[in-house]
């Protein structure tokens, strides 16, 4: 397959670049994106607190999700999940935690959206009940706003919740970093990663986008 990209005098695209969003172009411009793999995740920051254990045999550290207080301990963040409210404002919830995950699952302004960012960390941003990506929101904006604020996208890679490519090379452009995550519920949903960095490959995006790409993701 590379000699015939050769033989039309083009450099070796990736399968999942081929979409005719720019990549002949980046191609000519020797400028195509080195995509992340499986291989360059270095930990998986949503998982049940029940799979720490096994998670770190694979990983240098991992994120879990807390629903109630637990100790904070070596190479585990503890992530508390809070839904994002229409105001602006957050879910109140008196659990110890490292870091927010903001949860966005309903029809809120992009004015709001914003406001929520001067308290949480991540943003988690759900299909809605017709399995759709709401694409009424000035993501643009949304995205600007999030770089300023260093806000992290997480992308959950559960297969029938997947976020939008063409949202998440926006993003990566716009220089937000990305978390992907398996938000494993038992031992084989631990698996599911792999789906979120095929995605996130086909929204271009390299190892130095990813926080758990790195050996120190914050």
């Amino acid at each position: 397959e590379e000699e015939v990209y050769k033989a039309v005098g083009l450099c070796y695209i990736e399968p999942e670049l081929r979409e005719n969003r720019g990549e002949i172009e980046a191609c000519m411009n020797n400028s195509l994106p080195k995509l992340v793999n499986l291989d360059d995740i270095k930990g998986d920051l949503n998982i049940s607190a029940k799979l720490v254990d096994e998670a770190l045999k694979k990983y240098s550290y991992v994120g879990v999700r807390v629903e109630s207080n637990i100790k904070k301990t070596k190479n585990v963040y503890r992530m508390l999940e809070v839904e994002i409210l229409e105001n602006g404002e957050i879910e109140k919830k008196d659990i110890e935690y490292d870091f927010l995950v903001g949860i966005l699952d309903k029809e809120i302004s992009t004015q709001n959206i914003i406001k929520s960012f001067s308290k949480i960390k991540f943003l988690r941003i759900f299909r809605d009940i017709n399995n759709k990506i709401n694409l009424n929101l000035d993501y643009e904006k949304i995205f600007e706003e999030m770089k300023r604020k260093d806000i992290i996208l997480e992308i959950i890679s559960r297969p029938n919740n997947l976020f939008s490519e063409v949202l998440i090379k926006q993003a990566i452009e716009k220089g937000v970093k990305i978390s992907v995550v398996s938000n494993a519920k038992n031992l084989d949903e631990l698996k599911f990663i792999k789906y979120g960095i095929n995605q996130v490959r086909r929204g271009w995006a390299e190892a130095k986008n990813i926080i758990n790409a790195q050996n120190n993701p914050f």
